[in-house]
Formats: structure tokens, sequence, C-alpha cells
């Protein structure tokens, strides 16, 4: 009886959940260093506002893109590495250099203040920005130019809209 207890200890310690052995060497859940797709091994963020999440680094932060196509309004909410919380970034802006249909621009997101939260430009977690050529789109790529979260500067981050790239 022990013996059978045993080895049944030692094979679930061997195989983990996902069924994959202690000893197999892709157990980073596909993450990379430049913020680009990947999955997450068994586990997803859900948007607050039921937008489109770009994860920044292994989890560091994530961005949350809205965007009303008839108004051509994309907001922006700088959110933790789990996607549940607002965290206050300094920036004053947010550039994104959007293509649509094979035509370019950048794209400024001014930082917006919240009277709820004592959020400010320059102390928020919130941006916009209204773009004439995202009137009427619901497909884009875009990059990321830089942001800075936690003291940590990311660059270059591309991903598709509304797709993203969790």
């Amino acid at each position: 009886m022990r013996t059978a207890l045993f080895l049944s200890v030692c094979a679930l310690l061997a195989f983990g959940c996902d069924g994959k052995s202690s000893g197999d060497a892709e157990q980073d859940h596909g993450h990379d260093q430049e913020g680009h797709s990947h999955e997450h091994g068994g586990h997803e963020h859900d948007a607050p506002h039921d937008g489109t999440l770009v994860v920044f680094g292994s989890e560091t932060a994530h961005l949350e893109f809205v965007l009303d196509a008839t108004t051509g309004q994309l907001e922006a909410w700088v959110l933790d590495g789990s996607a549940e919380n607002g965290v206050r970034v300094s920036q004053e802006s947010i550039e994104l250099l959007v293509t649509v249909d094979g035509k370019s621009e950048t794209i400024k997101l001014a930082a917006r203040a919240n009277k709820l939260s004592g959020e400010k430009p320059g102390d928020t977690s919130e941006f916009e920005a209204t773009s004439a050529l995202l009137k009427g789109v619901t497909k884009f790529d875009a990059t990321v130019v830089s942001l800075t979260v936690k003291g940590t500067e990311f660059k270059s981050v591309e991903f598709p809209f509304p797709a993203g790239n969790e």
C-alpha cells in the first residue's frame, strides 16, 4: 500500500497539472521579453472595460484599448500585470503608431484626469485621443512607441486591434 502511494506521489511530482514532465524545457508559459503574442499556460486576463489587452514584458503591465469607431475616439488604461487595477504613470501622453489599410498615423493619447480617483495628467492611468483615421474602423495594426511603468521602459510594442497580444 505504501509503495503504491509513494509511486502515485512521484508520478504527480514528475508530471505537473499540465501533463508536462518536470524536465520539460518549455515551462515559461510562452512569455517573451518584448511583449509580443504569447500564451499564458492556462490563465487569461479579462479586460475590465471589455477592450483589447496589450501585455508589456512578462506580465509587468497591460494597456487596455477601447475604440468608439463612430467618433474615432480611442481610450486607454494602464493596468497591472493581472489586468485588474489601474497603474498610475507620469507620462503626459502615450504615442501610438497606427496603420489602417496601408495608411499610417501617429496618434497621441493624452493623459486624462479622473475626479473620482484623484488622477490627473502626470499621475494617471487613463488616456484618450480622437483620430479621423479610426472613424468607421474595426481593425488596425498599432505600435506603442514608449511606455514607462513601475520604472521599466517598454519600446515599440506591436499589436493588432482588436485581437491584442494576449
